[in-house]
Parts: C-alpha cells; structure tokens; sequence
C-alpha cells in the first residue's frame, strides 16, 4: 500500500519534472530529479499518516455508536446513557457506575471490548504521528524565534552551510560532530567500530589508499572512491539517518559516472502506478536515479547505504581496470 503510494506520488514528481527539465544528461535535471525524492516521500508520508488517522477515527467512531445502539435497543439504557457508558469503556476510564445487567448485554460487552478496545489504542498511536508531531513542531518553531533564537537554522545572522566541496572539510564536520555527540552524553554506537563487515570496508578503504599513495596516485580514481567509502561508512546506522544535500550527491555523481552522461549503471525503470497509463508518457519511461525502482527511494534502503552500495561496486571496478591495465603495461614491456 505504501509503495503503491509512493509510486502515485512519484508519478506527480516526474511530471513537474518534465515540465522544467528537458534533458537528463546535465547537472540542472539531476539536481531537479534528486530535489524531487524528498518532496515525494514526505508527500507520500504525509498522505499514509492522515489517511490512517481518518481511517481509525471513522473505526473508532463506527464502534462507539453502534455500540451504544445495541445498549439501546437491548433497553437498558437511554441513548445518551449508552453512549456515556460506551464512551468510558473505550477509553478503559471505567467509573463503574454502569455495568450491563441483562444476559444479552454481558456477552455482547465481552465480545464488543475485543474490537472496541484495539480501536482506541490504533486511533492513539495515529494521532501521536500526526497531531502530536504536528504540535512539536509548532513549539519547536515558536522556541526557535523567542527563546531560543540562537538555535533556529533559519537564523539570518548564521553564516550558511556551505557544501563539503573536499574531504577535508567533510572529515573535519564528521570529527566536530562526534566531538559535539560525546559532549552532549550521547552512548557510542557499538555498530561504529572496527568489528564486523564495516570494520572490514573501513580496512579496506585504508589499504586502497596507502596503496594508492605509494604508488604516486594519491588523486587517482580508486583513491578517492576508498576516502568517500571511509566517510560514508562513518554514517551507516545513525539515527535519524543521514540525509545528505546536492553538494554531496554531485561529488559522488563525478566519481560514480565521471559526469551526469556516465550514470547509466546508476539508473533504473520506473513502473508507472496506473497500468493503463504505461507506455504513454515519454517522461515515465526514462530512466531515474533516485526516483527509479532501485533507487534509494524504492528500495528502503537509507541514502547512506544505498550510495555506500554504489561507491563499494565502483571502486570495485575500477580496481579491476587497474589490474588490467597493469597486465597490459606488463605484456607490451615483455
């Protein structure tokens, strides 16, 4: 239902997309592509939550009225009597001031407690993701403009953020953030050191490198591939996961296909969500990164395992063609 979901809103993505860019092989359209994913799922998030909140509500208005009719007819209570006691008995208040006193209302209470009471407790939990979350969020904007201006992110005053444009400036934000998390008493993840398969990528990103710098080829490809594998790795398994900004994704994107042309190994189909529509919109049947079937979007993978994925399969490669290029180099000297 969800994917479903996802897919109708990614349908609406793609078509403002075409609206604007025309062209898939430039900076400008991947940047509109990949300023489209979250828009696409917070719309699509959006969409579950209320809808699920509507639907609880309905369940639980459904369950409190019906059963107060039933009390009702059963004549044991006036209407209004029946929905107060119904009413309590959803909400697990209980006075005790009324309890059924026919044979007809005690096994019916029993049976009617079973639904009823699942139905307030589903109804809770969608308010808590949708109207609770919704007041923390106001209280959090009206903090951040009176008592609390120093902390708002849409400070004028603040200097902005400008992207990581070398590995410099990101291992230097990585460190300052793990100082600031050890500062605030945050527990260390145990899924952040050297055991494990990311203890092993994090090993090999290192080899690669040292490799790479004796060789004389500190700036080659496979050098700088080992750097980014060792940064993101660094942001596997955070909570909330990472979301990185276009600055990154366009380094990555000249590393992964030397340029916005050389991404084709990156791409994948999209299946429009109306079957009867497939095959009719030249903009569905391109080929997309982070809107594709087996972009980050699609296949519930974070942005920081999704790109680690890619950058480990690249560096791979690339590591390959050295290997036969050394083979060449070696065979034409004999």
């Amino acid at each position: 239902m969800m994917h479903r979901r996802t897919a109708k809103e990614r349908d609406r993505g793609i078509d403002e997309i075409a609206k604007t860019a025309q062209h898939s092989d430039d900076y400008d359209a991947l940047q509109a592509e990949f300023d489209t994913m979250p828009k696409v799922a917070e719309r699509a998030e959006f969409t579950r939550k209320y809808n699920s909140l509507g639907v609880s509500t309905f369940v639980f208005l459904l369950v409190w009225f019906l059963g107060a009719m039933v009390f009702f007819f059963t004549k044991s209570w006036t209407y209004g009597t029946s929905l107060y006691f119904t009413y309590t008995s959803l909400t697990t208040i209980g006075y005790g001031d009324l309890v059924p006193q026919s044979n007809a209302d005690k096994p019916f209470f029993v049976l009617w407690t079973l639904i009823a009471v699942p139905s307030v407790t589903i109804l809770i939990s969608n308010i808590g993701d949708t109207v609770v979350t919704l007041i923390q969020k106001g209280t959090m904007w009206l903090g951040q403009r009176t008592i609390l201006p120093e902390r708002s992110i849409n400070n004028k005053k603040s200097p902005k953020k400008k992207g990581f444009w070398s590995i410099k400036n990101v291992e230097k934000a990585v460190n300052e953030e793990n100082a600031r998390e050890i500062e605030e008493g945050a527990v260390p993840d145990p899924s952040r050191n050297s055991k494990g398969i990311r203890g092993d990528i994090d090993k090999l990103g290192e080899a690669v490198e040292t490799v790479e710098e004796e060789r004389g080829h500190g700036d080659s490809m496979a050098a700088q591939l080992a750097r980014e594998i060792r940064l993101v790795l660094k942001d596997l398994g955070k909570q909330p996961p990472r979301k990185y900004d276009w600055e990154d994704w366009k380094r990555w994107v000249g590393l992964l296909g030397n340029g916005p042309k050389g991404l084709d190994g990156l791409r994948s189909a999209t299946t429009h969500s109306d079957p009867s529509e497939k095959g009719k919109s030249q903009p569905h049947n391109r080929h997309w990164i982070w809107l594709g079937d087996e972009g980050p979007l699609f296949t519930g993978e974070n942005e920081s395992s999704w790109i680690l994925g890619k950058l480990c399969e690249r560096l791979e490669q690339v590591l390959m063609e050295e290997v036969q290029s050394d083979k060449n180099n070696k065979n034409k000297e004999q």
